[in-house]
Parts: C-alpha cells; structure tokens; sequence
C-alpha cells in the first residue's frame, strides 16, 4: 500500500513499497504483484477505472503489504472495527 501508484523519491514509504514489491516477485515467481497501489485502487475496480489506472490487482487484491508496522496496525485495525458498523 502506499500513497499513490506511482514511485516518488521524495516519498519513503514509495520507494519501500517498490522494493518490497521486487522481493516479493523473487519469493513468489508466478503470482501478480503490483505497486506502489493506493487503497482505494486496490480494494475498488471503479476507483482504478476513474483514475484511468491500469493494475491487474485494481478492485481485486487478495494480500495488502504496507511499508511500515503502524501503517499495518491501523489498517488492520480500521477493516476490524469498521467491518462490526
């Protein structure tokens, strides 16, 4: 996950996505990995579609990577607690 698709050195977490994305593709050869992806990309085909962004992931994700250990806590927590509404 990340802030937008496209990889922005001024932004840290971007350029960790796209390395965790290059390890990801060595460990599992075969799979569709993309990314840096937003959430809404990911999560939504509409968004993807709206935002003319190409992704074969886009609407259809079935893993979410994020660079940082809180950027996971809080988004693990929001899809538990936000689920129960």
């Amino acid at each position: 996950m990340s802030a937008n698709e496209k990889v922005d050195s001024k932004i840290p977490a971007n350029v960790k996505v796209q390395a965790l994305k290059e390890m990801a593709e060595d460990v599992f050869p075969g799979d569709v990995i993309d990314g840096p992806t937003p959430l809404d990309i990911a999560v939504s085909l509409e968004s993807a579609l709206h935002k003319g962004i190409e992704s074969p992931i886009a609407g259809k994700a079935d893993l979410l990577m994020v660079p940082i250990i809180e950027a996971g806590n809080i988004l693990g927590k929001l899809i538990i607690y936000f689920e129960s509404c």
